[in-house]
């Protein structure tokens, strides 16, 4: 597994709002500068965590690229996946018709908690199979 993939592009900083896992999908928060972690299926993720932090704590934001994302589920190489109905920030395959694709697993996640390669879509975040 590659470290990160930027594709030409730099990383964005931004604010956790609360304690942040590494390789999450983080939404903004509702304070300018700040992100949470993804809340359900029809987040708009601003990318995704390049390091862990805590509150008040300034991290790295992935959002092109292929970028390492923790599944929530089983994933099969080439699936689009979308921010997970239940796990903050983690990525699945099945969460709903509203769910919203952000990008194609570049591997295989065997079960939760699995950190995979993930070709990063955000622009548009187009409706699931759209």
């Amino acid at each position: 597994m590659a470290l990160f993939n930027l594709q030409g592009s730099t990383p964005v900083s931004m604010i956790c709002n609360t304690t942040t896992a590494q390789y999450v999908l983080v939404m903004q928060d509702t304070t300018k500068g700040q992100v949470i972690v993804t809340t359900g299926i029809t987040s708009l993720p601003l990318g995704v965590t390049m390091q862990s932090g805590s509150a008040g704590d300034t991290i790295p934001l992935q959002s092109e690229g292929v970028a390492k994302c923790t599944a929530k589920a089983a994933i099969t190489l080439g699936d689009q996946v979308m921010p997970s109905a239940t796990a903050g920030g983690k990525i699945e395959t099945s969460a709903g018709a509203t769910a919203r694709t952000i990008g194609v697993a570049l591997e295989t996640a065997g079960a939760d908690g699995d950190i995979i390669e993930v070709r990063l879509m955000l622009s548009g975040n187009g409706a699931a199979n759209s």
